[in-house]
């Protein structure tokens, strides 16, 4: 039997993650998150009055922890 929900497509391991999916990703919220983002514990991309969070440090976070 054929899926009625659409797969999901594969995220490209460059692009940058939003606060709430890097959260999401990492098993946080998103204020624990900015509360490390905001203690210079991780590393973020202003974009206007948005950040996103590195690919590369949501992937060490992961695999380190905190």
């Amino acid at each position: 039997m054929k899926s009625i929900y659409a797969k999901k497509p594969e995220r490209n391991p460059l692009t940058p993650y939003t606060v709430r999916e890097a959260a999401r990703t990492i098993g946080w919220t998103p204020p624990t998150l900015l509360k490390y983002v905001r203690a210079g514990k991780i590393r973020r991309i202003p974009v206007g009055k948005r950040m996103l969070i590195p690919a590369d440090e949501v992937q060490r976070i992961c695999r380190e922890g905190m």
